[in-house]
């Protein structure tokens, strides 16, 4: 956070790959159902941070690419080109945003996110679309 400057209340770090992380800071110390923290003076004097996440994001991709569809690195670059090209909600695909297990909100490690329709040409643009929906909520201002 220091690095990237969202060390400030209100302001927010997201770090996607395998998995995503948010974080923010807080000026004052509340609940924060769902989330993990507020954790005191973690980075910054007087301020506590929180932590939401999911466990799951380009790692499912993967999985999905190699395993599933057994595509090799020039087959994985043609279909994310393809799903690039999707508008957001373009494949009438439902996935879930907890494939491996929910960090935020429900922080239930046991929890699995199906998805109704298998094929590969819905299925990565599916869940790029459940990893940017899966955070709709926004740090609370302080």
């Amino acid at each position: 956070m220091l690095g990237a400057g969202t060390i400030k209340p209100g302001e927010m770090l997201m770090i996607g790959g395998t998995s995503v992380v948010q974080l923010f800071q807080l000026d004052v110390q509340r609940p924060m159902q769902g989330f993990w923290g507020p954790y005191p003076h973690a980075l910054v004097d007087d301020h506590w941070l929180v932590e939401a996440g999911q466990v799951s994001a380009g790692s499912v991709l993967t999985w999905f690419e190699k395993n599933l569809f057994e595509l090799d690195a020039d087959g994985r670059a043609a279909l994310r080109e393809r799903a690039a090209a999707i508008p957001v909600g373009g494949t009438g695909l439902l996935t879930l945003d907890y494939f491996m297990g929910n960090r935020t909100p429900y922080r239930e490690p046991l929890l699995r996110g199906p998805s109704s329709v298998c094929h590969w040409d819905t299925i990565v643009p599916a869940c790029t679309d459940r990893q940017s929906k899966g955070w709709r909520w926004r740090p609370p201002t302080c």
